[in-house]
């Protein structure tokens, strides 16, 4: 018995010894690279290279290479991405290899969404795991309404599952804690995104009609987690240029997201390191634009719902993104001379209670603001001004 290590995959195979083994172990290259185990050696001994001819069995058919969209797509891994690919290739929508990818950068988000760490990295090696996400029933749930699931739909599928030896009980249409977990395991079972919802790719699976959900909803609520995004792939299916240039400023920088409200660009960035105001605001010049000014309630509420579901803009205690708004130096405190770094007009004020109060506890001034809310008693929709000394891990940048 032979014990084979795939570190790229963190996976262990196992092999009988015979006198000559191939096992190919995928992502190794492009194409990837047998792994022969030969018999005459001493001891079984693992070579990565290409099969000799003795080894070497009928070549398969050529693959066609993958266009640059899907490339980029599939570097992406986000719902919008690959709607924007099915905008230009609109005969794939039902291409299960397509719907597989699609289903991925689902798993993605909702892994970003529970908190569960690099969310495009996890979500792709999970296909391998055996073992569940802990992952929000309520968001299942919510999911799988915007994805257009009826409870019709809900109920062919109990009733394949059932067929396939996946007990969910007496199909009622209601996709309950019995129904989530015969899913799960039905996933497992197949190799597939562990994701507990009910999408055109379980659709597909199961033999049914993956036109009975659609991925498109969610992918045009920019339903994407934040994490570093490649510049080029970008390119290759965004035509706004703000997008692109912020893309390159940014790299190798934090993870981010960004969206859109009357016509100007928003991005959210969570960096690995903490830094003070200036850094911020250089990198948001880079970037193309300046650390954002909230003039009116609709813009507040616009950057709320770009945050609020991704706790990697936050700190366990609530503090969360730096914003354009800083204290004119001898001003009267705490609440005199605040302005924004854009020059706009300080008319809207979001502040939460007690704030501004000039007391960081370190015995430092505080003349900038961020985004905050208190983790134990409310919710991110709550979330308002604070007044602090500047240094944060995470920022918004606005573009014009």
């Amino acid at each position: 018995m032979v014990e084979i290590i795939d570190p790229w995959n963190a996976a262990t195979l196992t092999t009988p010894a015979s006198e000559q083994t191939t096992i190919v172990l995928a992502p190794l290259a492009n194409p990837p690279l047998p792994v022969r185990i030969l018999e005459d050696a001493p001891r079984p001994s693992i070579i990565i290279g290409e099969p000799d001819q003795r080894s070497q069995q009928a070549p398969e058919a050529a693959q066609p290479a993958p266009s640059p969209e899907q490339v980029a797509a599939r570097s992406l891994t986000t719902l919008e991405g690959w709607q924007r690919y099915l905008d230009r290739f609109p005969d794939q929508a039902t291409d299960p290899d397509i719907l597989l990818e699609m289903d991925i950068a689902l798993l993605a988000r909702m892994i970003a969404l529970s908190g569960n760490g690099n969310a495009g990295g996890v979500a792709r090696a999970s296909i391998r795991n055996t073992r569940p996400f802990d992952l929000n029933r309520n968001l299942q749930s919510r999911i799988e309404r915007d994805l257009g699931v009826t409870t019709e739909t809900v109920r062919q599928v109990q009733r394949s599952l059932n067929t396939a030896g996946f007990d969910t009980g007496t199909p009622d249409g209601v996709a309950g804690p019995k129904t989530r977990a015969q899913l799960q395991s039905y996933q497992v079972s197949n190799n597939m995104p562990i994701t507990g919802v009910i999408s055109p790719f379980v659709l597909s699976s199961l033999g049914l009609d993956p036109q009975n959900a659609d991925y498109s909803g969610l992918a045009a609520n920019g339903f994407r987690p934040a994490r570093p995004y490649d510049p080029d792939a970008l390119s290759v299916l965004y035509d706004d240029p703000r997008l692109i240039r912020a893309a390159g400023a940014l790299e190798a920088k934090g993870q981010w997201n960004w969206g859109y409200y009357d016509d100007r660009l928003y991005i959210t960035i969570s960096m690995s390191w903490t830094g003070g105001f200036m850094t911020m605001s250089n990198l948001a010049q880079d970037a193309g634009g300046e650390l954002v000014s909230i003039t009116s309630r609709a813009e507040r509420n616009f950057i709320i719902d770009l945050i609020e579901d991704d706790p990697s803009f936050f700190s366990p205690q609530g503090a969360g993104p730096t914003i354009g708004l800083l204290q004119a130096p001898g001003s009267r405190e705490p609440d005199g001379g605040w302005e924004w770094l854009s020059g706009e007009p300080f008319s809207y004020q979001n502040w939460r209670r007690n704030e501004p109060n000039n007391r960081s506890g370190q015995g430092n001034p505080e003349r900038y603001a961020i985004i905050s809310f208190d983790r134990e008693r409310e919710n991110v929709s709550a979330a308002g001004w604070n007044d602090t000394s500047g240094t944060s891990h995470s920022f918004i940048i606005e573009i014009n």
